[in-house]
């Protein structure tokens, strides 16, 4: 898709392999760009779109971007979750094999969350893959060590569950572990406490600055349906401000009428904090 998306665009429109390391200015904007070989280069540009998660947003420079001091702490504070997967190559599958089961697991063992990734491939015998899903303290744990002995920890575990996974494990295994992960530095967005302040303020835009992916989303915040969608709504905002007649999305038109009462709760749950009282969720906006 990525491939595809780059040739519809153009390859004169595109720049890979650098990275952003400050934005400054109020409208004109000045971008600058390094790269691996020290070398670096700047783009001037009259709108912004921050595709990147505020994981890695606090780490480019923007004391001389004309942000909101609103905007600037979410930016700065967001949490974010500590997922992380470990992937086990299996030469058979023993929980649908021996026990007629799907693999899919829930616990409250050292194997947290997982399940069969090969399950669409039901043919006996010919091994398949279990996933394990962990987050909080596990999630960071699993980074310790090989990817084999991440998954060496948890396979008692299944073991315990579904008799004859140790032996069927051949000792393969894969990881993807997002909290150190470098272009993103954690899993999906995850409030910490305090933080429903946040909710629906992440994704407004400030002038010409707009910010789109996952954290900025109502409705699938943590998703990457959440990325596509604000995705689309930042080009929709961008096309209705030049004058070309976008059509008003469901997405913008829920953003348009909660925007104002957004801003203002969270100023009122900042005031709240401010007094050491507790928050609660945030009112979900209505839909029709």
């Amino acid at each position: 898709f990525t491939t595809a998306l780059a040739e519809a665009i153009g390859a004169g429109s595109l720049t890979t392999d650098a990275r952003l390391t400050r934005a400054a200015g109020a409208g004109p904007f000045t971008l600058t760009f390094g790269r691996a070989d020290g070398t670096s280069f700047e783009v001037e540009a009259e709108r912004v779109v921050f595709a990147l998660p505020f994981s890695t947003l606090r780490g480019v420079d923007l004391a001389d971007l004309a942000l909101s001091d609103d905007k600037r702490e979410v930016i700065g504070e967001l949490g974010y979750g500590t997922n992380a997967k470990v992937m086990g190559h299996f030469t058979r599958r023993p929980w649908w094999e021996d026990h007629g089961e799907t693999g899919l697991l829930t616990t409250d063992r050292g194997v947290q969350q997982g399940w069969d990734t090969t399950l669409g491939q039901d043919v006996a015998g010919t091994g398949g893959v279990w996933t394990h899903f962990s987050g909080g303290d596990a999630g960071l744990a699993t980074g310790e060590g090989t990817p084999a002995e991440a998954f060496g920890r948890i396979i008692g575990d299944l073991e315990a569950i579904w008799p004859g996974s140790e032996a069927a494990w051949s000792g393969a295994a894969e990881r993807m572990h997002w909290p150190t992960f470098e272009w993103s530095k954690g899993s999906y967005t995850c409030y910490r406490p305090g933080q429903w302040r946040f909710w629906s303020t992440e994704g407004l835009p400030e002038g010409a600055l707009h910010f789109c992916g996952e954290h900025c989303s109502f409705d699938f915040q943590g998703w990457m349906e959440g990325a596509a969608e604000t995705g689309g709504l930042v080009a929709e905002e961008i096309l209705t401000e030049l004058g070309l007649g976008a059509p008003m999305s469901k997405s913008r038109r829920v953003r348009q009428r909660w925007a104002p009462r957004a801003k203002r709760l969270a100023q009122r749950a900042r005031e709240a904090i401010a007094r050491g009282q507790p928050l609660a969720g945030p009112p979900v906006p209505a839909r029709r």
